[in-house]
């Protein structure tokens, strides 16, 4: 699982959509639609009640904020039973120091090590597990429990998997480990249409590919501010059609260039600074942001300031940077007040499978400046209309997109209003209801099984 400090997706209509491994989708949200399948007769008419549910075993190799909440959502949904299996957050884990409490309020497990095999299915056999989501296909001690599906009484097993067609080699697809695991999985659930590309030329056992792996709290939208600042939906910024389209990312040599005649706005609340949430890494383009910033800054009389929250190699950059303040990591509780306090977040990625943190800043209500290798930007940033969207490791286009943004602050809310409305899907309570037609499907499926 990808995520950045304390930190969705579907095919944007907000229901499982799930197409055969080898169809394809038009990025519409109408995946479903457009092969002529019905969820509902799909499933064989098998409905989940309180009186049967489903027992369902996550197991993955760390735990994460919007997990966590994905799991709260589902859990209260008495048609399910839910049961989770993870890997004990330490402080050298990816550069996220969850704290232990992440987990608070759910029936879990945590294991020491991924990849013990017999670690694994210890905390596993105890839940009986109708069906099995396995995350983390290169953790030996999660994927081999698909081999041994029958002594855990799984009927189905779903394979997790976010890596993106567009930055993932398919040597991985070939090795003999992963064509044993893979003869076991009846289906792989996929954040969004960069991961059902390569998915659907996975071979499983029904072929099926879901999409909506991740949401995010929906505390996000719970906080989203009501700030009036005079700006009139009906009269959107333009940017320079010369600049970034709908479906180009801006280029180096020709950046977003603000319109010098727009005039810097004073009125109304909404807050003048920038938010990044992410690893301190180069992966993470934190180094690319400081160097924009550093630009932008000399650009504009009154320029607003920057929030950093993470951690990793690139900390000591931060130190002593005007205009900069370093939050350290930020505890996933903490993460929806820090998104509405903020006018604008930057996610300027060089590599980012589907970052949850987009995300989040469009469920809160944040227009936003990504890079078009932010794999979650597809299903819920328009260029022009609710972000920007730039080439990764772009200083010049990054300076050029927060310019713009700083220029025409008076639309920001109708950015941010946008933003909501694409996001409306990934929230964990959406999530949830999501999670119910995967597997009442799964457990149809599973029955008629050899």
């Amino acid at each position: 699982m990808s995520g950045a400090s304390g930190t969705g997706g579907t095919d944007g209509a907000g229901e499982a959509g799930a197409s055969s491994g080898a169809g394809g989708s038009d990025g519409t949200g109408a995946n479903d639609a457009s092969r002529g399948t019905d969820v509902a007769s799909e499933a064989g008419g098998i409905e989940l009640s309180a009186d049967n549910p489903v027992r369902v075993t996550f197991v993955l190799s760390r735990p994460s904020g919007y997990m966590a909440a994905c799991w709260r959502a589902l859990d209260a949904c008495p048609e399910v039973e839910v049961s989770v299996v993870v890997g004990r957050p330490t402080p050298s884990a990816d550069n996220a120091p969850f704290s232990a409490d992440v987990m608070a309020g759910i029936n879990h497990t945590m294991v020491a090590d991924g990849d013990d095999i017999g670690e694994v299915e210890a905390a596993v056999a105890p839940t009986t597990p109708e069906v099995l989501v396995l995350g983390g296909w290169q953790h030996q001690g999660i994927s081999e429990l698909a081999v041994h599906r029958d002594r855990l009484g799984a009927q189905s097993v779903v394979m997790a998997m976010d890596n993106p067609q567009r930055f993932t080699g398919h040597g991985w697809l070939v090795s003999a480990r992963h064509r044993r695991y893979l003869r076991h999985v009846d289906s792989v659930w996929v954040p969004g249409e960069r991961a059902r590309r390569l998915a659907a030329e996975i071979q499983t056992r029904s072929g099926l590919v879901f999409t909506g792996l991740y949401a995010v709290d929906d505390r996000f939208a719970d906080l989203r501010p009501e700030i009036e600042t005079g700006a009139a939906a009906s009269d959107p910024v333009v940017a320079d059609p010369t600049a970034s389209t709908a479906t180009t990312a801006t280029t180096v040599d020709d950046p977003v260039v603000a319109d010098p005649t727009a005039a810097d706005p004073t009125a109304g609340d909404w807050p003048r600074s920038f938010l990044f949430l992410g690893q301190y890494v180069p992966r993470k383009g934190l180094d690319v942001l400081l160097d924009a910033y550093r630009s932008y800054r000399s650009e504009v009389a009154d320029p607003w300031t920057l929030t950093c929250g993470g951690t990793g190699e690139l900390a000591p950059r931060l130190v002593d940077e005007p205009g900069v303040t370093d939050l350290g990591f930020v505890q996933p509780q903490d993460l929806p007040a820090l998104v509405a306090a903020h006018g604008v977040m930057v996610v300027p990625s060089r590599v980012d499978p589907w970052p949850l943190v987009v995300v989040e800043g469009a469920l809160g209500g944040r227009p936003l400046v990504v890079t078009d290798a932010c794999g979650s930007a597809v299903e819920v940033v328009r260029d022009g209309f609710n972000g920007l969207v730039i080439p990764p490791a772009s200083a010049p286009a990054l300076t050029g997109a927060m310019r713009f943004l700083h220029h025409h602050r008076e639309q920001l809310p109708t950015w941010g209003d946008r933003s909501a409305g694409l996001a409306a899907p990934y929230s964990a309570s959406v999530w949830a209801q999501r999670c119910l037609v995967l597997l009442g499907r799964m457990r149809h499926s599973g029955s008629k099984s050899p």
